[in-house]
């Protein structure tokens, strides 16, 4: 380093070492290149055996996907099952995925329902989540919808990276 650019860090370090926090000196900060969607999500809450071996239909608005819970996707664990769900007559196209968290010495399971939003449309409020599970004869064993009122911002890679927030909504389910 020569004489110039070592008076240069000693400024610098003397200005951000005074009265910590309050000189104004801002650490260098790198963005990250984290990629930001917005996500909205119903939760409903089970017992076990309501789900074993059924088949689900999750929609958003108009829009639904379909799949099944086995009964090896509610084997408690540390971890956590996640299930793809499909869309109509379209060839393997992910609309949304359905997280499944039975934990060890619990017969209840908690699941979290996402959708796939840059396949299905913008985050809005008044979008209607809804959840039917239904054995293969069709007797529904759940009906849970909700109705998305309100949404949290968040930055991945931070408030000064980001220059549009990401959007997250979630509602709880209740019966229908």
């Amino acid at each position: 380093m020569n004489l110039r650019g070592a008076v240069l860090a000693v400024v610098i370090a003397g200005v951000c070492a005074g009265s910590a926090g309050t000189s104004g000196c801002v650490e260098p900060h790198a963005c990250t290149l984290i990629g930001c969607s917005d996500t909205e999500e119903l939760t409903i809450s089970s017992d076990v055996a309501t789900l074993s071996n059924t088949l689900v239909d999750a929609c958003r608005n108009e829009i639904c996907a379909h799949g099944s819970i086995d009964s090896s996707d509610l084997t408690p664990s540390a971890s956590s099952h996640v299930i793809q769900l499909l869309a109509d007559g379209d060839a393997g196209s992910v609309l949304a995925t359905c997280t499944i968290d039975v934990r060890d010495g619990s017969n209840a399971a908690a699941l979290s329902f996402g959708w796939m939003l840059e396949t299905v449309g913008a985050a809005a409020k008044g979008d209607v989540l809804s959840v039917k599970i239904t054995l293969p004869d069709g007797t529904v064993r759940l009906n849970q919808s909700g109705t998305l009122s309100s949404f949290t911002s968040y930055y991945p890679n931070g408030k000064d990276c980001d220059q549009v927030a990401c959007l997250n909504g979630t509602v709880q389910g209740s019966n229908e």
